[in-house]
């Protein structure tokens, strides 16, 4: 695997000779194999060897659960910053730890979180949890109904939301840009019960939680479209070999909204592209899309006649003088 991420033959030693190679290439070959893009392989690569040297200073067979992962991110991301490697390690962070994430779940020692104990929490929390046992997510139907990417929709704030007679979403997308997207009844009227006595609070408190009541992240994000995609996959056993993800959805919103005949550039703007190339990739014309274009300029009716052979070819001297020209 390494060979066909690196050219460098310094890069591809220190993959090579690094801890747990075996199991870092296998890890990305399942990435690979998933779909995932060759330059987001390349970045998860770096910070997987990082994972790797880290974990040597940890039993081979020692689990971890999501606070340990934290906690590992967080002494690697300091260790960064005090060598000079950034001024910032919130982003290095992360990364690093989605990446511990998902290489612990692979080498099977990644402990499933426990189960919530409902006397920690408040009444508030007590419902929201409740609430998500019985399926009342809406960050996958928001994300369908919106187009929006994960960032923006983890982002969303209930100041962002207008759940009246004409609901409405607004997200800040990239550069800044502000657009309003509007939504359906039935998103409107889950949302309001999703929020509950939350919607007459703070003004800028975020619309989607994670189980700890806190502000879901745009991995967090991720994670759920995984989880939801697993469990629809018992219905739909052919899920399980397509990759999924919240990218996916604005993709299937685009086509969507294609198919049912929306001009492009209303398209643009309910995504929140600047140019129409990028939407163009989005929205790409399908094969069954290409199929009912072709239908409607089929030529009908009989085969035309064999068209006679010209007069002017029986002309002798015309041809004489034409073959002298």
């Amino acid at each position: 695997m390494f060979e066909t991420l690196f050219t460098c033959p310094g890069v591809l030693r220190r993959h090579r000779e690094g801890p747990l190679a075996a199991e870092r290439a296998a890890y990305l070959s399942e990435l690979a194999a998933q779909g995932m893009a060759r330059g987001t392989i390349l970045r998860r690569s770096s910070y997987c060897l990082c994972v790797a040297v880290e974990l040597q200073r940890w039993p081979s067979h020692q689990c971890f659960d999501e606070d340990d992962v934290e906690a590992l991110a967080a002494a690697w991301a300091a260790k960064r910053s005090a060598r000079g490697r950034a001024s910032s390690p919130r982003w290095p962070k992360e990364h690093f730890r989605f990446t511990a994430t998902g290489f612990l779940r692979s080498l099977g020692r990644l402990r499933a979180a426990p189960a919530a104990e409902f006397g920690r929490y408040d009444a508030e929390l007590a419902d929201f949890i409740t609430a998500q046992q019985e399926g009342r997510w809406l960050s996958e139907e928001t994300l369908y109904n919106t187009g929006a990417r994960a960032t923006e929709a983890a982002q969303l704030t209930v100041a962002d939301l207008a759940l009246g007679t004409s609901p409405s979403a607004r997200f800040e997308g990239k550069g800044r840009k502000i657009r309003t997207c509007p939504l359906w009844s039935r998103t409107a009227k889950l949302l309001r019960e999703l929020l509950g006595a939350r919607i007459d609070g703070p003004r800028e408190s975020p619309v989607f939680l994670n189980v700890r009541g806190q502000p879901i992240t745009r991995y967090g994000i991720h994670a759920l479209v995984a989880r939801t995609v697993d469990k629809a996959a018992e219905t739909v056993p052919s899920l399980r070999d397509k990759p999924v993800s919240p990218h996916t959805i604005r993709h299937t919103t685009a086509v969507h909204l294609l198919r049912a005949g929306v001009d492009i550039n209303t398209i643009r703007a309910w995504l929140g592209h600047v140019s129409l190339e990028t939407t163009n990739r989005y929205a790409e014309v399908d094969l069954e899309m290409k199929a009912k274009a072709l239908e409607t300029c089929a030529v009908t009716g009989p085969d035309p006649a064999p068209t006679l052979a010209a007069r002017w070819r029986t002309d002798g001297d015309l041809m004489s003088f034409l073959t002298f020209l």
